[in-house]
């Protein structure tokens, strides 16, 4: 039981990455962690800037040691983000949007049942993209009023998988950057089994689903094919499984899609069930 909250001040101050500090006009945001090892534990962040509502940046991670709030061993970026993107190869440039990151997987040297857990030390970070138009007079970002087709093109959750290094001071990327893509669904417009145009990232962490630490499950939220001219707004279940052969995580299930008018999707197991909620 949580007996007290000590507020201690400012978690991340600044960044310390060229181009996402505060002399940018840029400050950290949305931060999220696991721990990575023992002694290891890694906080990834978004970064933030002044241009308009949700002006999202970059992707950054941090290990530290000892916990949460102990001294940074590593920074470094997963994602950055650039103002003129042209995801549309048609010369038009946007600001390259990323945000909201979570992070999932099973400490270094971790033992589950009295065994190696066969998915250790692999650990995933999500996060949204999307292409927000820059008003370049001026220098702000328009808020719901940029191209519809523009979003249902650009909009969708990248991931990338790595691992800790075997000195514990910094990670190795075992997978880059890429768009999230159901198994079976790695090429084409279709990027899952749902009738959806595209997908936003879950606010929250995945949580493990069975007890060997191979499976996990999360709820993203998701805009329908049917409905996207009338009201939006679907969440869904989805589930990672470890493959013990790539060594690495897959989305190899989506659940039913609950909706519409529902965002910001979480799950949370409950007496032997799970969970799912909307805002």
């Amino acid at each position: 039981m949580i007996s007290w909250i000590e507020h201690k001040g400012i978690f991340i101050h600044e960044c310390s990455l060229p181009g996402e500090r505060r002399a940018d006009h840029v400050v950290p945001a949305h931060p999220n962690g696991i721990q990575v090892s023992r002694r290891r534990w890694l906080v990834v962040y978004a970064t933030r800037g002044f241009r308009g509502v949700d002006d999202d940046r970059s992707i950054v991670y941090q290990l530290r040691d000892g916990g949460f709030d102990g001294p940074v061993i590593k920074e470094g970026m997963l994602a950055r983000s650039i103002d003129d993107w042209d995801p549309l190869g048609d010369g038009s440039q946007y600001v390259r949007q990323f945000g909201h990151p979570v992070a999932f997987g099973v400490p270094k040297g971790a033992v589950l049942g009295g065994r190696p857990a066969v998915s250790a030390n692999v650990f995933v970070a999500k996060w949204r993209v999307c292409a927000r138009v820059l008003v370049r007079d001026g220098g702000y970002l328009l808020w719901n009023r940029h191209p519809a087709e523009l979003t249902r093109q650009t909009q969708a959750v990248q991931w990338v998988q790595f691992r800790l290094n075997e000195a514990e001071d910094d990670i190795e990327i075992l997978q880059p950057a890429q768009q999230l893509r159901q198994k079976g669904y790695e090429m084409g417009t279709a990027f899952c089994a749902a009738d959806v145009a595209y997908m936003n990232q879950s606010y929250v962490q995945a949580l493990p689903f069975n007890t060997s630490g191979t499976e996990w499950v999360d709820v993203n939220h998701f805009d329908h094919k049917d409905m996207h001219h009338r009201e939006g707004g679907w969440i869904a279940a989805l589930r990672y499984r470890f493959d013990e052969i790539r060594g690495l995580y897959e989305w190899v299930q989506i659940g039913p899609l609950i909706g519409p008018g529902l965002f910001e999707g979480s799950i949370a197991p409950y007496r032997g069930d799970w969970v799912i909620a909307g805002l």
